[in-house]
């Protein structure tokens, strides 16, 4: 059962190569080109360069449920696991970006990004902790003990 918590954290392309499933990647691969170019396309003449980036994240998603799909037929993983915390954690830092939006009003762009990236691993981060604070504590502690040896 512990090794089978080590295997789910490493990446899925690793297991799928230590399984020599490497087709798996490339199914993964030919929908995200496709996602990129078309999707990319479309969104970024309708919407220039915000559509282009919601173009790489519906790209991105795309190759996580993909990847997700063919992972669990190769090992025992939950969707919980998987989704549930970022999921919660993205949801609460939009939700926060989205009331501090019309809060903090500033001309100055590099303010604006720092006070954005503070935002985001302040909530993202700390709905993780709340969430997965015990396995979090576990893996510090698996990873210090390893250091010290």
């Amino acid at each position: 059962k512990f090794a089978m918590k080590i295997i789910k954290t490493v990446h899925a392309g690793s297991i799928f190569f230590a399984k020599n499933k490497l087709q798996y990647i490339i199914y993964c691969r030919i929908f995200q080109v496709y996602i990129i170019i078309f999707g990319g396309y479309y969104l970024s003449t309708r919407f220039g360069i915000e559509g282009m980036a919601w173009a790489i994240g519906l790209m991105m998603f795309v190759g996580v449920i993909i990847k997700y799909y063919f992972l669990q037929r190769e090992i025992d993983i939950s969707i919980h696991e998987i989704f549930i915390p970022p999921f919660i954690g993205v949801a609460v830092t939009f939700l926060s970006y989205s009331i501090l939006k019309g809060v903090i009003l500033s001309n100055n762009l590099f303010l604006i990004i720092v006070l954005k990236t503070l935002l985001v691993l302040i909530v993202y981060g700390g709905t993780l902790l709340i969430i997965e604070g015990e396995k979090l504590k576990e893996k510090a502690r698996q990873v210090y003990s390893l250091l010290r040896s």
